[in-house]
Formats: C-alpha cells, structure tokens, sequence
C-alpha cells in the first residue's frame, strides 16, 4: 500500500463575495467529511483577488507551498469548472511546476462536464431540478462561454437538454452576438416566459449583473424589453447539492487514480 501522504486543492476562479464565499466553505466541508484525513487548500486564479500568494486568496502555487510544508507527497488538483474551457487548459498547464515541487504524482481532476454521457446525466438533473412555473415556461441556462476547444461541451450538453425538454435551453453569455441568437430560438418557439439561469459553479459578477441584473444590457432587462417575461434564479451550480456531488466524485475519481 503507497503510504505517501495525498492532498487536496480545490481550484476556482475566485470571487469576493460574501454569499460566494458561503457556498464555497460549504462544498469544502462536504470534501473534508467525504475525504477525512486529506489535507485541503484553496486556489483562486481571478486577478481581482489581490497580490500572487495572499494568505486569504492563495493562488496555486502558493496553496502547493502549503501543503508540501505540511508533509504532503502528491497532490490532486481539483477545478471547479463547468466546461473544460480556457480557465481549465490554463490550470493544466500550470500543473508542470508543481511537478517540480510535489514530491510524488500531481493530477488534475476533471470539470463538470467531460463527454456526453455526463452532458446526458446534467440534462436530466437541470431539467429535474428547476420545474416551471406553468407549462409554458422556458428554462434558459446561460454559462460564460468560450472560445477554447472545450466549449463544444456547451453544444453537446444542448443539445442533450433539448432531447429531455424542448422547453429546456442552453446559451452562452459570450461572444456578445449571443444574445440575439438566443432571442430568436426563443421568439421560434413563441417564447413569453422565461426561467433564467446561470450555469455557473457560482453567481458572481457575471450572474447577478449580465445576466439577472437591472443594468440596461443586462439579458433579464433586454428580454423583457422584447416581450419576455423573466424570472431569475441567483443560484450557481454549486448550490445544488446534486451538481456539488458530481464534482466531489470528479475528485473521489482523481483520488483513486493518483497511485495507480
């Protein structure tokens, strides 16, 4: 049996808000209890965090340095990300100088979203978890959107929740031409009503101000200037304690492969 000691780092984005931060202690505390024993840290990447290395917002080579400290010999690092996208294939190239400092293996768990097996799973659980309110409501998740190669998970998971649902839909908030293609699948299927939600780990600045806010450009305010009835839902993927599961299984998996 390996008797090298394994750790943890839970990767994201980062944010500085205090109902964020809520949600993040609390999927930490669902590791720690499902993963006893395993050392854990925090690693942000958003540059609005403040300086590299900050003992509130640790970046990740800094949470490496920690963690080495404490006697830990190989390290999986887990993302909290959607899609694999930019932010992912930027996390994965940063993993060859923690190579250089972690003693044994270092791996990278996955995102949300691998394949489409996993889009076909999140299909079901976004439409099971977010009943309308009437028949004729349209339940749209909007994620961030990319221009990486991983984004084409944003189409495979469309098009598996237009399978389940033809009132279940799927757009991306970038590039901005978005939202106008958004609309017109909308006005095709005689759209008046619409449940908005982010497809994001988490609603930060993004959610609650392109998305759900009242600034003119936001997509709630454009669409009801077009007619559409819109109720937001401010709650990010963490939130749901059955999406927050499958990325603790992402990590149970990178766990189990660490050694092997």
């Amino acid at each position: 049996m390996d008797q090298r000691i394994p750790g943890i780092i839970l990767a994201a984005f980062g944010t500085a808000r205090p109902r964020c931060l809520s949600v993040l202690e609390g999927f930490a505390a669902r590791a720690r209890a499902r993963f006893p024993g395993v050392p854990l840290a925090w690693a942000f990447s958003a540059h609005f965090l403040g300086r590299e290395g900050s003992k509130r917002w640790p970046s990740l080579e800094s949470a490496c340095r920690d963690l080495t400290a404490y006697g830990v010999q190989a390290l999986v690092v887990q993302p909290l990300h959607c899609i694999p996208g930019a932010e992912h294939a930027s996390l994965k190239n940063r993993l060859n100088h923690l190579k250089s400092v972690v003693p044994g293996p270092v791996v990278l768990g996955s995102p949300l979203l691998r394949n489409e097996d996993d889009a076909q799973d999140l299909a079901l659980l976004m439409h099971g978890l977010t009943p309308p309110d009437d028949p004729e409501e349209i339940r749209l998740w909007v994620g961030h959107g990319s221009s990486h190669t991983g984004s084409q998970g944003y189409r495979q998971l469309a098009a598996a929740m237009e399978a389940v649902s033809p009132r279940l839909l799927l757009a991306e908030l970038r590039p901005a031409e978005s939202f106008d293609h958004t609309l017109e699948r909308l006005r095709r299927k005689h759209c008046k009503r619409v449940m908005l939600l982010p497809f994001f780990s988490l609603t930060g600045l993004h959610a609650n101000r392109d998305l759900g806010g009242n600034c003119p450009e936001s997509w709630k305010m454009r669409l009801e200037r077009h007619g559409v009835h819109v109720r937001f839902i401010p709650k990010g993927m963490l939130e749901y304690p059955e999406f927050s599961s499958l990325w603790l299984n992402r990590l149970s998996e990178a766990l189990k492969g660490l050694f092997s």
